[in-house]
């Protein structure tokens, strides 16, 4: 049984974004308003998006050695979302460091907001953050192929399936997978190669 803590600090916009945000900004940092979001919808496909925000992850995983090959396993994650308690230490490193903020400095910190247009369509959520919750669950096995020397390879596949919450903490589709890996094994160190096939569902608009 595994648990384990994450956060995901992210801010992602397109360059024209970042480019209207400087223009119409005038040196003042604040949030994003309907006007700004009906410029990002407006953008042809794929270069309108804005996304602002904090997630926190507990994943939690129980695997059970059925044989002493094959491993059955199921994993979820609740998932917490937030303004953005790091806004202010990422910004001043980038500031100390001399990385660009990328837009960071045209909008308030502690926000969480997105913004994402598809051909004249698209996503907005300017209030805040959703409400989190559990994600969808993903089942899956790892099956030890074989041994060779210091050198083992296993097998593995795993299909998440769509239980939760479509806004915002599923896709609405089943997601699959394929992992083949190799791990050679040294008294204090170890080499990894790992291969992955992975098909995901698409999106079910909401």
């Amino acid at each position: 049984l595994e648990a384990h803590y994450s956060v995901i600090n992210n801010f992602q916009v397109s360059r024209e974004v970042e480019d209207y945000l400087e223009r119409t900004r005038g040196g003042e940092r604040r949030p994003l308003d309907a006007r700004d979001a009906d410029f990002i919808l407006g953008l042809p496909g794929g270069d309108g998006f804005y996304i602002d925000g904090e997630f926190h992850f507990v994943d939690m995983t129980f695997h059970y050695g059925v044989t002493d090959r094959l491993d059955l396993g199921i994993s979820v994650s609740y998932i917490d979302f937030d303004g953005g308690f790091l806004d202010g230490t990422i910004f001043d490193f980038h500031d100390s460091f001399g990385y660009g903020q990328q837009g960071r400095d045209f909008v308030a910190d502690q926000q969480f907001q997105v913004v994402i247009g598809e051909d004249g369509a698209g996503f907005v959520l300017l209030a805040g953050p959703p409400d989190g919750g559990f994600s969808d669950p993903s089942l899956y096995f790892r099956y030890l192929l074989g041994q060779k020397g210091r050198w083992s390879f296993n097998l593995g596949g795993g299909v998440k399936i769509p239980l939760a919450d479509e806004e915002f903490l599923s896709s609405g589709e089943e997601d699959f997978g394929l992992l083949l890996t190799a791990q050679a094994q040294w008294e204090k160190h170890a080499l990894f190669f790992n291969f992955s096939v992975v098909e995901p569902g698409d999106f079910v608009n909401q």
